[in-house]
């Protein structure tokens, strides 16, 4: 009796311990992959910014929309060594100051790019910053630091490049009303999607300041 007793006991206890041992032998759960951040302005290829040799910063869609910021020297003033002033109000022209690199002649010390096409005037006079709707922006990388070997004489104190958004899917509108002091309204249309063979995104704006 005691012989049967201690059986049932010892098998008990193997089946205590295959269960607590199939428990733990559970395939573990799949962690989710976190892709590198890469950038393109700062060595005009693809290349992940933890590599890249370049004091660079990215600002994401995420993260102007979470700012509350209305235009582009809105959310580019929240950046370290960047600096904005407008003149008379008007926030369309706004002279922008990178690493000290500002003066009577802001835009021919730092390149500003939309989509890494220049943006700069050839008379260096001030760029039109409404001209591209913020909502409308996918990212925005800023390159600190002399860049004159891989974009020339107007990129001493660093790049900045607007990267806006793609179309995709069915067609969608954007419109907005900007009001300020002296007579300042800018009113901004956009609309983009894409079909089985093209992408679009159509952007426009009026800017008055009297």
């Amino acid at each position: 009796m005691n012989t049967v007793f201690q059986c049932i006991v010892f098998l008990a206890v193997l089946v205590s311990i295959g269960i607590s041992g199939g428990l733990s032998l559970a395939a573990p759960q799949d962690k989710p992959i976190v892709m590198d951040e890469v950038v393109v302005t700062a060595t005009r290829d693809t290349e992940e910014i933890r590599k890249v040799p370049a004091n660079v910063s990215v600002i994401t869609a995420e993260q102007i929309e979470k700012s509350g910021a209305t235009t582009i020297p809105e959310i580019l003033e929240k950046l370290e060594s960047i600096q904005f002033r407008s003149y008379s109000g008007n926030a369309s022209q706004s002279a922008m100051d990178m690493r000290g690199f500002g003066g009577d002649n802001p835009f021919g010390k730092t390149l500003i790019m939309l989509d890494g096409r220049r943006l700069n005037r050839p008379d260096m006079s001030s760029i039109n910053w409404l001209q591209v709707p913020l909502n409308n922006v996918e990212r925005i990388e800023v390159v600190r630091g002399a860049s004159s070997v891989l974009y020339g004489d107007a990129a001493i104190g660093g790049v900045i490049n607007i990267i806006t958004k793609k179309g995709d899917g069915p067609p969608k509108f954007n419109a907005s009303v900007i009001a300020g002091r002296y007579g300042l309204h800018d009113e901004r249309v956009s609309v983009s999607g894409s079909t089985d063979k093209w992408t679009y995104a159509l952007n426009g704006e009026n800017n008055y300041n009297s």
